[in-house]
């Protein structure tokens, strides 16, 4: 249940219905040493009037693995998702080789179980502004693959390259340039002097010459990137740990870390925001378990998605600045509240004891 705290009333701009531009497919870790465990992203967005013009929904959608040597997925997860809005379930069933865009050496395509599934609105015209559903899919591989593309999102069912969003550079995720550098985690605070600490951990660096650290005021399609500052690297072959402070933040920035090899080959790390404690949404208690507070200044929509990125309540909020979320009736675990600002999504971490 959400109950509205304090209110005061405020003018919100239309979202961009550019559904395409809310959807991404990201990676989130990447460790081991064979197997493989490869965690990813994958966010559809959601525009205003549903159907084929609108960029979405999406009815089917498929993973497809490219490598030079034979590849094997011996697990996925989820093997089935849930359509938001639509409620309408996803079965994932890995296949060989199609026809192009398909045409990896293994393909996981996710169906609907019903002829009429999405994901995604699918009432038009009252869908509501423009949003995002994320869900974190797991693949565990013998062999590290080339790369993974994302097809059939928000294409009109369709797994044509040049429909929807496929054609993206972000429904791409390169592991051709992954090593020498093995990226285990990037992480970002602001800290009470009014600084950014940013700390990335890699697993091993070899015939690693340098990185640079970036930083963009907005995060879309082409990023304009800032460069803030070169780290040399260590070339240690162990678990360790490189830092950089931002000693002059804006009150929102993306940051990325780039690693270039002396042959001058470089590959990227994700993409963390970093806020203000001003502009910081802050739940508080956290964890708790009764509820959670917090600031909803120039917030449209309010989701909360348990950690297997199922929507379990959501609200279209108007001019509340702060709210009061009951959760005791929750299974414990970790949560995800997810709001929607004129021009950007925030996604905060909560965990319920």
């Amino acid at each position: 249940m959400i109950k509205v705290i304090t209110f005061c009333i405020l003018t919100l701009m239309s979202l961009p219905a550019f559904t395409c531009n809310l959807s991404q497919f990201t990676l989130t870790s990447f460790t081991g040493s064979g197997p493989y465990t490869i965690t990813t992203s994958l966010c559809f967005g959601h525009g205003f009037t549903g159907g084929s013009s609108g960029g979405d929904p999406t009815g089917r959608f498929a993973f497809s693995f490219f490598g030079n040597s034979p590849l094997v997925i011996n697990s996925f997860t989820p093997d089935t998702v849930t359509g938001a809005s639509t409620g309408v379930g996803f079965k994932g069933d890995t296949t060989g080789p199609g026809s192009s865009p398909l045409s990896g050496q293994q393909n996981i395509i996710f169906t609907t179980t019903t002829t009429s599934g999405r994901l995604g609105c699918s009432n038009p015209p009252s869908c509501g502004s423009a949003r995002q559903t994320c869900i974190t899919f797991t693949f565990v591989m013998d062999s590290i693959p080339d790369s993974i593309r994302v097809v059939g999102i928000e294409a009109s069912d369709s797994f044509t390259i040049g429909t929807g969003c496929n054609g993206q550079s972000d429904m791409v995720i390169d592991f051709s340039s992954f090593l020498p550098v093995n990226w285990l985690g990037v992480t970002g605070e602001h800290l009470p002097s009014n600084k950014n600490l940013l700390v990335w951990t890699v697993a091993q660096e070899e015939n690693c010459s340098h990185y640079i650290i970036r930083r963009s005021l907005e995060l879309n399609h082409h990023p304009e990137w800032k460069l803030l500052s070169t780290i040399d690297c260590d070339n240690r072959l162990e678990v360790h740990q490189h830092s950089y402070i931002d000693n002059n933040p804006p009150p929102v920035g993306y940051y990325q870390i780039v690693q270039y090899d002396y042959n001058s080959e470089n590959s990227k790390s994700w993409i963390i925001p970093i806020w203000k404690k001003e502009e910081q949404l802050t739940p508080f208690p956290n964890p708790s378990d009764t509820y959670f507070t917090l600031n909803t200044k120039g917030v449209s929509r309010l989701e909360i998605i348990n950690s297997l990125g199922k929507i379990v309540d959501e609200k279209d909020l108007g001019s509340e600045t702060r709210m009061e979320i009951d959760v005791s009736a929750y299974t414990p675990g970790v949560y995800f509240i997810r709001l929607y600002y004129a021009n950007r999504v925030r996604l905060e971490k909560v965990s319920k004891l």
